[in-house]
């Protein structure tokens, strides 16, 4: 009766339905997700062969999983600066992460892979771009991980999944201080 699970590494057009149900109805699943998002904008996750799902729809479901679990952790992988990703695209994927209620993200800014597809498309961003691109993101969910962390901070109390020493894994999948006792 004391195991968990963590969901991890969701693909965004896996959030249907019914994996509201399997939420709703198991008292295993921590309230945690994290999710492969990549791209807040729809232009950018069409050109990675993502198009099958829109930041919108993953938007709609975080509101109806708010019904099921009040409080929740969230992470996610971001990559910025894919071939292509014009000002206004990045800005939609800044917008979009504003939105969230990340408490964590892995941000990552686009390298190339040698014979991938995207590797041989127009529109390779320099370095420059990549590394003030990815600090906006890291500075955003810095912001948003200390919000989040705050938040939790002032709950009456919280399930610790893994404890060393006075630190624990909570079931939000953050790290809280334990108090002695």
């Amino acid at each position: 009766g004391r195991a968990r699970l963590r969901i991890s590494s969701l693909e965004p057009g896996q959030l249907k339905e019914r994996a509201l149900e399997i939420f709703a109805r198991s008292e295993l699943i921590c309230p945690q997700l994290h999710l492969s998002l990549q791209s807040g904008d729809s232009s950018v996750l069409k050109r990675m062969g993502r198009g099958h799902y829109k930041p919108d729809d993953v938007l709609v479901f975080l509101d109806k999983l708010k019904e099921i679990w009040p409080v929740f952790g969230l992470g996610a992988d971001i990559l910025t600066c894919f071939p292509g990703e014009t000002e206004e695209e990045f800005n939609n994927t800044l917008e979009f992460c504003r939105k969230l209620p990340l408490s964590y993200a892995h941000v990552f800014p686009y390298s190339i892979r040698p014979g991938t597809a995207a590797a041989s498309m127009k529109g390779q961003l320099d370095a420059q771009t990549k590394k003030k691109r990815g600090r906006l993101l890291r500075e955003l969910v810095e912001e948003k991980k200390q919000e989040f962390l705050h938040k939790i901070s002032e709950m009456d109390s919280l399930k610790v999944l893994f404890q060393n020493k006075n630190k624990g894994i909570c079931e939000f999948y953050s790290t809280c201080i334990l108090e002695d006792g």
